[in-house]
């Protein structure tokens, strides 16, 4: 449950925990104005706990807007969770850091993530890792970056990204003045994926890590690299061969 250390702003519930008390003490804190980080790591049993949240947020019951942090992993979204947090999503003004790891929200969920989450101009770190997120969920992001000027590091590595969703992406980190890390790692860009990124992110000056590893892209795809200005490039477990 609630940490001990910061008992009042940080609250960590695992697995092994029953979903009501920690919902109960969620609840609790937020009405307080006085919890600010969220994380909760889920099996099944944690499966509704999204929807119960969400309705404790609808009935006016507690304030989202004092959460800095949010993180969520290993938990069931899809569908009827990831809608039910979206109005929690829009009034959460504060957020700082969301991080959605392992939670099946797919393209549908990631699009209703991206919208909820324009109003969080103060997002800075965004991680959806392992979510089977395809073109279009990534395409809703990379459309919700102009909203999230102070953003810094986005993760969406393990999901399904190719060619459109890299363009979009890129034109995105283009324009964008913040960002500084991105992982894209185990995504199937392959070469044509890799151009399309580099070609939209051309003009960005701030982006100083790029994590690309297996990403099934060659040493021809990478050529287009040279020129985005990346000092830290990831590329492992790629076809690079001999002249990558």
């Amino acid at each position: 449950m609630a940490d001990k250390n910061t008992a009042s702003s940080t609250l960590e519930a695992n697995r092994e925990e029953a979903v009501a008390p920690v919902i109960a003490e969620i609840a609790a804190g937020l009405k307080a104005r006085s919890l600010t980080k969220v994380t909760i790591n889920g099996t099944d049993g944690y499966s509704n706990l999204a929807l119960q949240l969400a309705a404790a947020v609808q009935d006016n019951a507690v304030d989202p807007t004092v959460i800095r942090e949010l993180n969520i992993s290993n938990v069931d979204l899809a569908g009827a969770g990831i809608a039910a947090l979206e109005p929690a999503f829009r009034s959460a003004t504060g957020l700082t850091s969301l991080a959605l790891g392992s939670t099946a929200i797919g393209d549908a969920g990631t699009i209703r993530v991206a919208s909820g989450l324009r109003s969080a101009v103060n997002l800075q770190v965004l991680g959806l890792r392992n979510n089977g997120i395809g073109d279009a969920g990534i395409s809703a992001i990379a459309s919700s970056m102009q909203h999230w000027p102070s953003l810094l590091a986005l993760t969406i590595s393990g999901n399904l990204i190719k060619t459109e969703g890299a363009a979009a992406l890129g034109e995105a980190i283009g324009i964008h003045r913040t960002i500084n890390f991105i992982s894209l790692r185990s995504n199937p860009l392959k070469d044509d994926g890799l151009r399309s990124l580099c070609a939209g992110m051309k003009q960005n000056k701030s982006l100083d890590m790029l994590a690309l590893e297996n990403c099934q892209f060659t040493a021809e795809g990478l050529r287009e690299m040279a020129e985005s200005g990346v000092t830290r490039l990831f590329l492992g477990k790629n076809a690079m061969g001999d002249d990558g």
